[in-house]
């Protein structure tokens, strides 16, 4: 099926059509063609400028039933994927508060033990959910909307980036268990403890986390990109502060928050769009 792009949100439809089914722009070059049934797109709001008219509600006609004529199932679905990272973005700075809250033992040392391998493993765990959830929102939208192509790659990157992180932690903290036993061995032996921090392992392994954090900021960039062009495309806001306050900590609990209570308003109005 040949299809046209939309010069005003961007998205593709059937071509030959008179109005976007996204936003009820005008589209050039169809001043011929036959309107939807019923008459024009509905106004739902101001008309975009120089267009004399208003605009529809994305998905409100072009087939049976008032589904738009192209994705309308995913564009659903990217959004609940979004609710399920906007909540899981709550629950893990509830539990950051909750860790910052809660009285901190008296003991100066590492001790990098099963204790925090199991925290910092379950942490990056629950992080690598959270992108993944983004990731699929952001593909099930990059077809019908080319804006989030390049954001759901970058997650894509990120994703990469925290597996490998999560994969070289193990080593990691071992090797800093024997720098610390090591060191605590040492005593003020300065040159034994010289020794002990030139180890190879524990200089590898922390240049293979470096270059992956490296690769993990690049691909969270494009992540807040990415939910930065969901404010652009549903015209929203919320979506757009909450991609700035995703980048500082406890603020990020407030940014997930206007991230949920957009997509679910951005979902709820085209399930309700559908239904006409």
């Amino acid at each position: 099926m040949a299809t046209q792009r939309c010069p005003r949100c961007g998205a593709f439809g059937p071509a030959g059509t008179a109005f976007c089914a996204f936003c009820g722009a005008p589209l050039p070059g169809t001043a011929g063609a036959p309107l939807p049934p019923g008459g024009p797109p509905p106004t739902f709001g101001p008309p975009p400028p120089g267009t004399g008219g208003g605009y529809a509600a994305p998905g409100t006609w072009g087939t049976p039933g008032g589904a738009s004529p192209q994705f309308p199932a995913a564009e659903t679905t990217a959004l609940t994927y979004v609710i399920w990272a906007a909540v899981l973005i709550l629950v893990a700075g509830a539990l950051d508060v909750a860790a910052d809250l809660a009285p901190s033992s008296s003991s100066t040392g590492l001790h990098f033990g099963t204790a925090f391998l199991a925290v910092s493993l379950g942490a990056g765990l629950f992080e690598f959910v959270v992108v993944a959830l983004f990731y699929l929102g952001f593909r099930n939208l990059a077809p019908q909307d080319r804006r989030f192509s390049t954001p759901a790659k970058l997650a894509l990157l990120l994703l990469v980036a925290i597996a490998v992180v999560l994969a070289a932690l193990i080593p990691l903290l071992a090797a800093l268990n024997t720098l610390e036993t090591c060191v605590s061995s040492a005593g003020t032996n300065s040159t034994a403890a010289a020794a002990c921090i030139s180890g190879g392992s524990l200089l590898a392994v922390l240049g293979v986390v470096l270059v992956a954090g490296i690769v993990a900021l690049v691909g969270y960039i494009g992540l807040l990109i990415g939910v930065w062009r969901l404010g652009s495309r549903y015209q929203s806001p919320y979506f757009k502060a909450g991609a700035i306050l995703l980048i500082f900590p406890i603020l990020n609990i407030v940014g997930g928050v206007l991230i949920l209570l957009a997509a679910r308003s951005a979902r709820d109005a085209r399930r309700s769009a559908a239904r006409f």
